[in-house]
């Protein structure tokens, strides 16, 4: 029986930019305590979704199992059936960011990540992260290294997405 927790390796590149728009010296705040929330502390990667959205428990202690009875205990305690379930989902793809790098600007506090993530793109989680900080906004832009679609960008303040534009590649 395969694991469903096992998926393809197909890579989308992203980056995400991260500012204030209203110019109040509270937002300065909110980008600085944005920074820190998103920081894994596990391995002191500059973002990780986990820290917005977590994964129940029950999901991360039977990820390797499998099993209709495991499936079901899940769903009965968690409402998902296994661990990618939850997280592509709730995240938009199902692991955490990876390869990601971080910079910020020093004129504006402007957050730049650059990252990696598989089978998907980060919208949920981005529209939840934007809903508890309604006076930042999010910019995201990604590319498939694949054939799904050239490039994807979208941006969000408080919950709503403000613009998208969705380019598929050409055969």
């Amino acid at each position: 029986m395969a694991n469903k927790n096992d998926l393809p390796n197909d890579w989308t590149y992203c980056s995400l930019v991260v500012s204030t728009f209203r110019g109040e010296p509270a937002d300065t705040h909110e980008i600085e305590r944005l920074k820190q929330e998103l920081v894994d502390p596990d391995d002191n990667s500059p973002l990780s979704f986990f820290n917005h959205v977590e994964i129940p428990e029950c999901l991360i202690e039977n990820c390797y199992k499998i099993g209709k009875l495991i499936e079901d205990d899940n769903e009965k305690e968690c409402g998902y059936r296994y661990l990618h379930e939850f997280t592509k989902k709730e995240w938009g793809t199902p692991f955490d960011a990876d390869d990601v790098t971080f910079t910020e600007s020093e004129s504006d506090g402007t957050l730049i990540y650059n990252f990696r993530v598989l089978d998907g793109m980060p919208i949920q989680w981005l529209q939840e992260v934007s809903i508890e900080f309604p006076h930042l906004m999010f910019e995201l832009e990604c590319e498939n290294e694949l054939e799904l679609f050239d490039s994807f960008q979208v941006t969000y303040i408080d919950g709503e997405e403000i613009s998208h534009d969705f380019h598929k590649k050409q055969p």
